[in-house]
């Protein structure tokens, strides 16, 4: 999905939204360590992944629009 989709920065930010809601949900529930933990892992795999779009797109300037 978002490797294929035209909007891969909004692909991204959309399933780390996911994340992040989960993460309320736990502390929510009572589980605030997890919940935190839970920051940290989405925080850093959105890095990640921008990251990845960024240097997909360098690589790929020619042949299609980031």
């Amino acid at each position: 999905m978002i490797i294929l989709g035209k909007w891969r920065v909004l692909s991204i930010i959309m399933g780390s939204g996911v994340g992040y809601c989960v993460g309320i949900l736990f502390i929510l529930l009572g589980g605030a360590e997890l919940g935190v933990r839970e920051f940290v892992v989405e925080w850093i795999c959105t890095g990640l992944l921008l990251l990845c779009l960024y240097h997909l797109c360098n690589v790929n300037r020619n042949k299609e629009t980031c």
